[in-house]
C-alpha cells in the first residue's frame, strides 16, 4: 500500500459538495424537529434502498477479505478487490484516514454492465463494477441518501464512513448479509464527467471526533468538539459518525439541543478548529438556529401570543 496522498483539489471539491448537501440535511433535520435519543437524527440517516442480489461476478465478503487489497483507516481494517481490468491503489493520510484510488487499465473496459442502473421507465446507462469493498468480519454496510456509506459493527455501532466515490461512480450494497459495497462506474449520468485515466476515489475514515472536552463558555457548561478533516465534509456518513462517537464518549451530551447545535456547526462552522455546543441552550427552529450562528439563547425562543376572548 503506497503512502502518497490524493490531489488536494479533489478533496476540496468533495468538501464543498458535502457541505452543500449538509445545508439541505441540516435545514430539513432541524425544521422537522430531529432529536437525539431515539427520534430522527444523524444516526438515522436513511439507506438509499434495499440490498441487491449479487451477480455471478460479485465476490462474497469473505472472498474480499481473503484476496483483497488491505486498507486500514484509523485502526479499522477493510479490504477491496478491484475488477480484473482495474488497478487499485490505497493511500494513507497523516490523520490515519485512507483513500482508495481505482483506475481502469489502459486499453481495457472495466467489468460487465450490471442491471442496477436501469429502471422500468428509463433507459439509464448500465453501471460497470470497478471494485468490491468490505469491512471487518461481521460488519454490514449501508449507502445513505447522499451517496456516502457507513460500515457498522455487528451491534450496529459505527466503524467506518466513506465519501461517495467520485467521479461518475456510486456505491451499491450487494449480498446477504449486506456486507459488501460494490463501487460502480456510471457513464452518461448526472454523477459528473470522468477524464481519461482519472481515478475514481473514495475517502474512508473511522474517526469523526478527534477530541471532545467539557469546559465553561459564556457562563455555562460547554463541550468543545474537534472534528476530523473527514467529518468536516458534512456528508450523512460524517454526521452519523460525529453524533455516535460524541455520545459514546460523553453520554451526558445526548440531548436534542446538543444534537441540533452539532448539525448547525457541520453546516456553518466546518472551517473552525473547534466547535462549542452547550446543553443549556434552548431548542429553536432551523432559521433561528442558523441566524444565531448555532448559539441560541432563551431570548431567541418565540413567545406564544397571550390568550384572547377569541382564542380562549
Amino acid at each position: 500500500m503506497s503512502s502518497h496522498r490524493g490531489p488536494s483539489t479533489d478533496r476540496r471539491r468533495r468538501v464543498r459538495a458535502g457541505r452543500a448537501f449538509a445545508l439541505v440535511c441540516v435545514l430539513v433535520g432541524l425544521a422537522s424537529g430531529c432529536t437525539a435519543g431515539g427520534t430522527a437524527g444523524p444516526t438515522d440517516a436513511r439507506p438509499t434502498g434495499a440490498t441487491v442480489a449479487p451477480a455471478p461476478t460479485d465476490p462474497s465478503a469473505a472472498d474480499v477479505r481473503t484476496r483483497g487489497v488491505a486498507l486500514t483507516a484509523n485502526g479499522v481494517s477493510a479490504a477491496a478487490v478491484p475488477d480484473a481490468t482495474v488497478t487499485a491503489d490505497a493511500s494513507t493520510d497523516p490523520d490515519g484516514s485512507a483513500h482508495l484510488h481505482l483506475v481502469v487499465k489502459d486499453g481495457t473496459e472495466s467489468g460487465s454492465p450490471t442491471t442496477a442502473a436501469t429502471s422500468p421507465t428509463t433507459s439509464a446507462p448500465a453501471a460497470v463494477p470497478l471494485a468490491w469493498l468490505t469491512g471487518p468480519a461481521g460488519s454490514t454496510a449501508a449507502v445513505l441518501e447522499d451517496g456516502s456509506a457507513v460500515i457498522s459493527a455487528s451491534d450496529g455501532s459505527f466503524l467506518l464512513g466513506l465519501s461517495a466515490p467520485t467521479p461518475s461512480a456510486r456505491f451499491t450494497v450487494v449480498g446477504t448479509p449486506a456486507a459488501v459495497l460494490r463501487i460502480d462506474h456510471v457513464t452518461g449520468s448526472a454523477l459528473g464527467a470522468t477524464a481519461t485515466g482519472a481515478p475514481v476515489t473514495t475517502w474512508l475514515s473511522g474517526s469523526a471526533v478527534v477530541a471532545a472536552t467539557w469546559g465553561v463558555a459564556e457562563g455555562g457548561r460547554s463541550l468543545e468538539v474537534t472534528p476530523s478533516e473527514w467529518a468536516r465534509t458534512g456528508t450523512l456518513a460524517a454526521q452519523q459518525a460525529l453524533w455516535s462517537q460524541l455520545v459514546a464518549q460523553h453520554p451526558d451530551a445526548n440531548s436534542p439541543t446538543m444534537h441540533e447545535q452539532l448539525l448547525c456547526h457541520v453546516l456553518g462552522a466546518a472551517g473552525k478548529s473547534t466547535w462549542h455546543i452547550e446543553p443549556w441552550r434552548p431548542q429553536v427552529d432551523a432559521l433561528t438556529m442558523l441566524r444565531t450562528r448555532c448559539n441560541p439563547t432563551a431570548a431567541d425562543v418565540a413567545t406564544p401570543p397571550a390568550p384572547t376572548a377569541a382564542n380562549g
